[in-house]
């Protein structure tokens, strides 16, 4: 006896067609379409487990139906469950989430000229909350509050005062407190407002906590330049408002928010 007669392969002397092999084809293609789809972005990862989910569950009804094999329903069903699993968690990634009208108008308005893209866009409001003043009520009083956050106006208006002068208005889409993170990342920041905010209509707003928006945008580099630059912008805004004030009447006070540098070119 050759003792090596176990260890050489056979050859197959009759090939023979699977039973109900048309299943095995169906379910072959659909693996080769669910591998081909290339993983560029999480609708096409969806689409891709999606046919590899399919396949799966093809092969399963084969093993179990036509073949009675419970290797290949058991590995093909356990295969099929972890496929459909990743799929619905892509198919989650892609569905449209519903903003609110006003959060909408704010991506349309400010953030999608950016080339922001919406799910960006949705992530950065995830980690914030919307928030609402009643006519009259302050969303900052001087030497009381403290900052530490960044807002900017979905809709309404607010004043602004300092020692009970008015400075200026802040409306929809236009930040609450960007002089105040403006000085706090120029090494200026302060504990308190140093002026009052006050509501003079309903307004809502969008609100970010100063660490968990640094956290966020220390991450996202791309995220980090589109909002210091609306900040920037803001707060050039706001300067050009109490410059165009001081022409007009001589002897307006700087907007002691501002930074040192820009309340001096005020002065």
């Amino acid at each position: 006896m050759d003792p090596t007669r176990h260890y050489k392969l056979s050859t197959c002397p009759i090939w023979s067609l699977a039973d109900n092999r048309i299943f095995f084809q169906v379910g072959c293609a659909m693996f080769a379409i669910g591998f081909l789809i290339p993983h560029k972005s999480y609708l096409t990862s969806f689409l891709s487990h999606v046919f590899i989910s399919l396949a799966h569950i093809v092969m399963t009804f084969w093993g179990l139906l036509y073949i009675c094999s419970p290797d290949v329903f058991g590995w093909n069903l356990f295969f099929f469950i972890l496929n459909i699993i990743h799929a619905g968690y892509y198919l989650w990634k892609v569905w449209p989430v519903a903003l609110q009208r006003e959060l909408t108008d704010l991506y349309t308005t400010v953030f999608k000229p950016f080339d922001v893209k919406k799910q960006e866009f949705i992530d950065l409001c995830n980690i914030g909350k919307v928030c609402t003043l009643k006519n009259g009520e302050c969303y900052a009083e001087e030497g009381i509050t403290s900052t530490g956050n960044l807002s900017v106006v979905l809709y309404g208006k607010v004043k602004v005062y300092c020692g009970g002068e008015f400075l200026h208005h802040i409306l929809d889409k236009q930040f609450l407190d960007s002089p105040e993170w403006d000085a706090y990342d120029n090494h200026h920041q302060a504990d308190k407002f140093q002026v009052t905010l006050k509501a003079t209509s309903y307004c809502k707003y969008l609100m970010w906590q100063r660490e968990t928006l640094q956290d966020y945008i220390s991450t996202n580099p791309f995220m980090r330049h589109v909002l210091l630059h609306l900040i920037g912008h803001d707060v050039a805004k706001k300067l050009t408002l109490l410059t165009e004030r001081q022409w007009n009447r001589v002897g307006i006070k700087p907007d002691i928010r501002l930074s040192a540098f820009e309340a001096e070119q005020l002065q």
